[in-house]
């Protein structure tokens, strides 16, 4: 069956004919995610967000603020979804008890439908991505991350679920989107998990091969050497 899921999951990466293909495809999408590095809408090549590769090293502990009356059974879906990325990734993750304890603060809102982000646009759930290069949120060495949020809607069940996982990505280190796989991380393909994909890319971020602070050029070409592995083993 895995081997079946495999070749479905290739003709879904636009008729790939042989594991280099694939494996070029999936270095692309390690670039969009990890780096920003991907085309807009319009088709215009978007210029890299991010100067290095950026992770967690260590364990991760996270806290969830609660506002209002959540709907039943979320903060047990956030515990979930944590683990299942922090299995991925190499990395323990934990619950923490106090907000001072925490490296991720989890905001989840039962009192409102969405949040303003920047005064303005108004979004159900998103990861404070722009928090991350701020002074005392990664180490002073760069690429090491100290401090993330995520707000996610309380009383909405359906777009909690279908967002989670994502925004979980985006402060894992999948800073972008990507559109050249099936991913949970692309803006049109509706994924409430993680796919195989996703969980290859994950696997290579976080590499003992791979370093925080890794500039692009060499990252991608490590990148690209730890996917051929992860891939062959699949």
């Amino acid at each position: 069956m895995r081997v079946i899921s495999l070749i479905v999951s290739c003709l879904l990466l636009v008729s790939c004919n042989s594991p280099e293909e694939v494996n070029q495809r999936l270095v692309q999408a390690f670039d969009d995610l990890v780096f920003f590095v991907a085309p807009d809408r319009q088709g215009a090549e978007v210029r890299q967000w991010n100067p290095y590769l950026v992770r967690w090293e260590g364990e991760v502990r996270y806290f969830v603020q609660v506002e209002g009356s959540p709907e039943p059974g979320m903060l047990e879906q956030i515990d979930r979804a944590m683990a299942r990325v922090g299995a991925v990734a190499g990395r323990k993750v934990s619950r923490a008890e106090k907000l001072t304890e925490t490296n991720i603060t989890f905001t989840l809102n039962a009192t409102d439908r969405d949040y303003r982000i920047n005064g303005a646009e108004r979004a159900s759930c998103y990861a404070n991505i722009d928090e991350i290069f701020k002074p005392g949120n990664q180490s002073e060495d760069g690429g090491k991350l100290k401090k993330a949020s995520i707000y996610l809607p309380g009383m909405r069940p359906r777009v909690m679920t279908a967002c989670l996982e994502h925004e979980i990505l985006h402060v894992f280190g999948f800073w972008g989107h990507t559109q050249r796989i099936r991913s949970t991380m692309s803006s049109f393909v509706s994924e409430n998990e993680m796919t195989k994909w996703d969980e290859m890319l994950l696997k290579a971020l976080y590499s003992p091969n791979l370093e925080p602070g890794m500039k692009r050029e060499e990252a991608l070409k490590r990148a690209e050497q730890e996917l051929l592995l992860i891939l062959a083993a699949s």
